[in-house]
């Protein structure tokens, strides 16, 4: 299995999981053939209407704008989502106007604090025989 994430400019259009990619050429005469994977200039859309020019790859010289990039199973699966856009609460966190600057934690510092106290809660309900 193939993934791949269509591009427009710098904007994700969609994204594709190829069983059997079908790739594509240019040859001298300019007529676009299908090719190995290692004479791939492009490669075709799922519907085979839309060919993407593979990024890194001599040109193929199309009108559609559209480029594309080998990806992982889980970039592609958060693309079909419609999880593309970046959460600005990691980056740029909404915090109190009293809440004090070391205080701040990063969401991989919260998640591991979340855990740590699920933890500590499990072993106080242990040592109190409620659970």
């Amino acid at each position: 299995m193939v993934y791949i994430k269509v591009m427009q400019g710098d904007t994700v259009v969609t994204a594709e999981a190829h069983e059997t990619p079908v790739y594509v050429c240019r040859q001298k005469n300019g007529i676009i053939k299908r090719c190995s994977e290692q004479s791939a200039q492009g490669i075709l859309s799922l519907d085979g209407s839309t060919i993407y020019q593979l990024e890194g790859k001599e040109s193929l010289n199309l009108d559609n704008g559209y480029t594309t990039d080998f990806t992982y199973m889980t970039v592609y699966e958060e693309i079909i989502a419609g999880i593309t856009e970046e959460d600005t609460e990691d980056t740029n966190p909404d915090v109190p106007e009293d809440t004090p600057e070391e205080e701040i934690l990063t969401r991989a510092e919260l998640t591991a604090k979340v855990k740590a106290l699920e933890e500590e809660l499990l072993a106080a309900k242990i040592l109190l025989g409620v659970e």
